[in-house]
């Protein structure tokens, strides 16, 4: 039962951590790339991190119910505001969790199971792409700054 609720609490604090938004701007890429050859003549890449400003502000309402068998459910409202000068077609969510789902980590004895019941936005059913990390969430008119 301790090992359950310890499971569960690492669970929500990992959820919590993962539910930070990270909005892709329609700004490339993100890394300068400066092509130089190593002592051996090969093509080295180095990469020079360029700060990017976050471009949203986002406000988050999170409901956590844990029922008798150990298993919670997970209800989130993100209210997210365009502060960059991009219009975005997509939203982009780090997805934790699902990294340690069976087919994501398959070495894991106990690997979680998720299911998303559903994506609204605007109040609307929305189509959704959940690949490893990355929670995509195509929008169906560019919200603006």
């Amino acid at each position: 039962m301790l090992k359950n609720k310890i499971i569960i609490l690492i669970s929500c604090f990992i959820l919590l951590l993962t539910v930070s938004l990270l909005v892709y701007l329609n700004y490339g890429d993100t890394l300068t790339h400066d092509k130089t050859k190593d002592k051996a003549g090969m093509l080295v890449k180095k990469f020079i991190p360029k700060y990017v400003l976050s471009g949203n502000e986002s406000k988050y309402s999170i409901k956590i119910n844990l029922d008798a068998n150990g298993k919670f459910s997970i209800d989130t409202t993100t209210r997210i505001k365009n502060t960059s000068s991009d219009s975005w077609d997509k939203l982009i969510f780090y997805f934790i969790p699902n990294m340690f789902t069976k087919n994501n980590s398959p070495q894991l004895r106990h690997p979680a199971t998720i299911h998303l019941n559903q994506i609204l936005v605007n109040g609307k059913t929305n189509d959704y792409h959940l690949a490893k990390d990355t929670l995509s969430i195509p929008l169906n008119a560019k919200l603006k700054p």
